[in-house]
């Protein structure tokens, strides 16, 4: 059994969604919810929630027929994507304290 890893890159992100890099790419303009961490070589850096939005995204594209504005309304509109500012920076300080600990 394959473990998840924390952070996925662009391309494997592509072949986990089967979608082509441009597309996901393309997503990231459009929908501000999409919004990978650039890594120290400027790299994207996907999480596991970035993945589940890229598939919410494809489903409400492609399988339920969403136009990109009615996508970003249903994405804007659910709950389980909401998460306050402060939260995140929050998570952020954590992490950054654990990457000291870890790098001393």
């Amino acid at each position: 059994m394959e473990s998840k890893k924390l952070f996925y890159s662009i391309s494997e992100v592509a072949k986990l969604i089967e979608l082509p890099l441009s597309t996901i790419r393309y997503w990231e303009k459009k929908f501000k919810i999409l919004n990978p961490k650039r890594a120290g070589n400027k790299r994207r850096t996907y999480t596991q929630k970035d993945i589940e939005t890229l598939n919410s995204i494809r489903t409400l594209l492609y399988e339920e027929n969403y136009k990109i504005k009615g996508a970003k309304n249903k994405l804007k509109n659910n709950p389980s994507n909401k998460m306050s500012t402060q939260s995140l920076d929050a998570i952020e300080s954590v992490l950054k304290e654990v990457i000291k600990i870890l790098e001393s």
